[in-house]
């Protein structure tokens, strides 16, 4: 890489020269973050093991978020790979998703949100579709991990409190799901529970519990509104972390 660079500044004017080096100091002196872990999904009652996802999220010196995933839902035989941007606001930038079902793709769909318009193109094996919709902005986009699933509470204003709405675009992940791949803006409730402290396997977290859609409580630290537990007790599933590390 570096040898590339110094074929280019050979060719450059000198004033290109400066630019590089300032863009390089103002580089070092906002380095790019990162915090990255595992879920475990499994079953509340009995902790059967029902799957993995690793995860790594690169905060940018701007604000805006990288979140990049791999889910094995073992259970299921369901592959997911994941990259989701975020503005600093956690306004949905664009998201990418491929899919998997029983050893087969199911296909993949790249969302981009340009103002107040989300294009999604989706691919199949059946062909190319793509869906078209107005965004204000507040809203967000579910890929379905977990790891951005804490996102979707991110327009929720605690000064306010009590249940309020929020609008998600969904995007369909069943495999029985007879429109697969496609999204669709859905209306749904988020309520914040209060300030608590919790222990997991990955350690000892300070975080804010919420009930999203009424039934199912997510608890996550607020910065990067990174999910520590996501249950939903009346399936007996929960998506708990169990590994966790972050940039110094």
């Amino acid at each position: 890489m570096r040898s590339l660079f110094g074929a280019v500044l050979k060719l450059a004017p000198l004033y290109a020269l400066g630019s590089i080096q300032m863009q390089d100091a103002m580089a070092e002196d906002t380095p790019i973050q990162w915090v990255k872990g595992q879920y475990t999904y499994r079953t509340i009652d009995e902790h059967q093991f029902r799957g993995l996802e690793d995860w790594i999220l690169h905060i940018h010196p701007d604000g805006s978020r990288t979140m990049t995933a791999t889910v094995d839902n073992v259970d299921a035989n369901v592959q997911f790979h994941m990259v989701q941007r975020v503005a600093a606001n956690f306004r949905p930038i664009e998201a990418f998703l491929i899919h998997w079902v029983r050893g087969k793709r199911r296909g993949s769909t790249h969302v981009v949100i340009e103002s107040d318009l989300l294009t999604a193109t989706i691919n199949t094996p059946d062909g190319q579709d793509v869906q078209t919709l107005k965004v204000g902005e507040a809203f967000t986009v579910q890929p379905h991990p977990v790891s951005t699933d804490g996102w979707r509470g991110a327009f929720y204003g605690l000064d306010r409190g009590g249940v309020q709405s929020s609008t998600n675009f969904n995007i369909s992940v069943a495999p029985n799901s007879p429109a697969p791949l496609r999204g669709a803006m859905e209306e749904e409730t988020i309520e914040f529970l209060g300030n608590e402290t919790i222990t997991v396997p990955a350690g000892t977290f300070e975080v804010e519990h919420y009930k999203f859609r009424g039934r199912a409580d997510a608890w996550l630290m607020p910065e990067n509104r990174i999910l520590v537990r996501y249950a939903y007790f009346d399936q007996s599933r929960e998506y708990i972390l169990t590994d966790f590390s972050e940039s110094p």
